[in-house]
């Protein structure tokens, strides 16, 4: 009893309301009214034992109440101190109301028509963050056409993924300032070029 810990699980949410508050089971859609002090239950549960909740609570029968409920609405589950900390917190912060924040575009064939309406969709959608993997021949001019289209974007930053890329080339592609990284893969020699934005890999 002592080292017993009850768990909510991640699909499971209390909302706390001015007299009562709601548990909601997101996977089963289950909603259920239910005491605020059984809110304050799960949130002690998160640091305390099954022991220490009964002194905290003092009520036994409350709590064997409590635990009965979120077991039969398939909210909690039971594990040891050792097993504890591999159940962390989801951390649900809202951040940046968008659709997308990141994503990868794969370029295999040098299409421009699509790799642009691709782009434009990304940004329609708000996406701020791009990664570009090439994995076809490299052609320098097609990549400095797209580069120069995400300057004039809501894009804030670019990254990119290719295979040997000639020491000019790097130059030119780190003028721009929304380009943060260059990972280069496949390299002819181990000619290391200084910059902070490089990474190189055989």
């Amino acid at each position: 009893m002592e080292t017993t810990y009850y768990r909510l699980l991640n699909h499971c949410f209390f909302f706390k309301g001015y007299k009562q508050g709601l548990i909601v089971n997101s996977k089963n859609a289950n909603v259920n009214i239910v005491p605020n002090s059984l809110g304050m239950f799960i949130h002690e549960s998160k640091r305390k034992s099954a022991l220490q909740l009964g002194i905290l609570f003092k009520d036994k029968q409350v709590i064997k109440e409590y635990i009965k409920f979120l077991k039969e609405n398939e909210c909690i589950f039971e594990c040891d101190i050792r097993e504890k900390k591999y159940f962390t917190d989801n951390s649900y912060i809202w951040d940046i109301p968008t659709k997308i924040t990141n994503s990868i575009l794969d370029i295999d064939i040098w299409d421009l028509a699509n790799i642009f309406k691709s782009i434009n969709q990304l940004c329609t959608n708000r996406c701020f963050h791009i990664q570009i993997r090439i994995f076809s021949d490299f052609v320098f001019d097609n990549l400095l056409t797209i580069i120069d289209l995400i300057q004039n974007t809501s894009i804030k930053s670019v990254s990119i993924i290719a295979k040997n890329i000639d020491e000019n080339s790097i130059n030119i592609l780190t003028s721009f300032n929304k380009l943060t990284h260059i990972y280069i893969f496949n390299t002819d020699s181990n000619k290391v070029i200084s910059s902070d934005a490089l990474i190189f890999s055989e």
